[in-house]
């Protein structure tokens, strides 16, 4: 089949982001079978990716990506954009990029990535489309509306809400099928959807990257140690890392003097990077390989207590073997039974308890991290 694949998100390097994550591996499994189209928005810096992308494509077209900047006054107005409209990514020459690709390539499906692209319906005339929402992205902001208490939060996500809502509500009715990862997301969409078919499928992991037969025993912290993941500007991870910091570590820390705690993941706000301490609490911020932290660590959390979907940082753990405490939240989209796969835990207490368990039980440890992968062989892979 032809495949036309229509992405926000130019789809690469895979691990700086989730949604980069899902279309390049689509793209690299699929072009086993089918021939792949891509028409995709591109920054300056990505242009530099397009050979990583082209072994999998017989065409690529690129669309730039303007970014607001350093200039304060243009990224304030962007900010306020983002906000209102629900076109954010509104561009004449996607657009007409899509139209000429479609009458160019006559592909037999479109696959439209991202729920900002569904805008782009019109100029998809007379093939069958999916758009792949990964998340719900009103379910997301709904749940931050509800949980934030400053006014100015709390107003920023309801109208992020609204937006996205109108989104889902006006555009995807026009795609005949659309793509989340979990049930949960599914029921809220479903609310203001009623008619779409909206179909459920998990993220996979690539199992044989995330295996730890590639790291070595000299990336393993000498004292007992705990990894949080994470893009640390995204509000749900944010939360996470600020909640465990405040309500859990401190047990822990009682218990286990000598633990260190790993906040890995690009790009952390200043609220995350306070949390360092030059002494037990590294902010790694950005870097090279990431399975090398996760095989540094003894526990890896996951203390989600807002956002939809499914976290790649689960699987991704699983699949490098190691056991891992997290909240019943952050495994909604994932088929893992607990104490089998890993450990859940509701309350900080309670949480604390699990971690501290593991880090003083090594058999324990490998158990769940071996029960973990073999559960992401047989139900996750790509």
């Amino acid at each position: 089949m032809k495949l036309l694949f229509i992405s926000q998100s130019f789809p690469y390097p895979p691990y700086h982001d989730g949604d980069k994550l899902i279309i390049y591996n689509l793209i690299k499994n699929l072009a086993k079978d089918n021939k792949i189209f891509l028409v995709t928005f591109c920054s300056h810096e990505e242009v530099a990716y397009l050979d990583k992308i082209a072994p999998f494509c017989v065409d690529i077209v690129t669309v730039p990506l303007i970014d607001a900047g350093s200039n304060k006054w243009r990224r304030f107005k962007k900010f306020i954009r983002n906000i209102i409209t629900p076109l954010r990514f509104d561009s004449p020459q996607m657009a007409s990029e899509i139209e000429k690709a479609i009458k160019i390539w006559n592909p037999d499906i479109v696959h439209v990535n991202l729920p900002m692209m569904s805008q782009y319906w019109r100029a998809i005339d007379g093939v069958p489309k999916i758009i792949l929402s990964i998340d719900c992205q009103s379910l997301q902001a709904y749940k931050n509306w509800k949980m934030r208490n400053n006014l100015l939060e709390k107003a920023k996500w309801y109208l992020f809400y609204k937006q996205r809502k109108y989104i889902e509500s006006h555009f995807f009715p026009n795609f005949n099928a659309c793509v989340v990862v979990s049930d949960e997301d599914k029921t809220f969409l479903r609310q203001h959807c009623p008619d779409l078919r909206i179909e459920v499928i998990p993220n996979g992991v690539d199992f044989e990257y995330f295996d730890t037969k590639y790291m070595k025993d000299e990336d393993l912290s000498e004292n007992p140690s705990i990894g949080l993941f994470g893009v640390m500007r995204f509000p749900p991870n944010v939360d996470a890392a600020l909640y465990f910091m405040s309500e859990i570590y401190p047990l822990i820390k009682a218990e286990v003097p000598d633990v260190q705690f790993y906040i890995v993941g690009r790009y952390p706000i200043k609220s995350v990077m306070s949390l360092a301490n030059g002494k037990d609490v590294i902010v790694t911020g950005a870097v090279e390989d990431i399975r090398t932290y996760y095989n540094k660590v003894s526990v890896v959390v996951v203390p989600t207590r807002i956002g939809s979907g499914i976290k790649n940082t689960v699987l991704q753990a699983m699949s490098m073997s190691k056991p891992i405490v997290t909240t019943p939240q952050a495994v909604r989209a994932i088929a893992v039974e607990n104490d089998v796969h890993l450990m859940t835990a509701s309350e900080p207490v309670e949480f604390a308890k699990k971690v501290i368990r593991l880090l003083k039980n090594k058999s324990l440890r490998e158990e769940l991290g071996k029960n973990g992968r073999k559960l992401i062989f047989n139900k996750y892979s790509w």
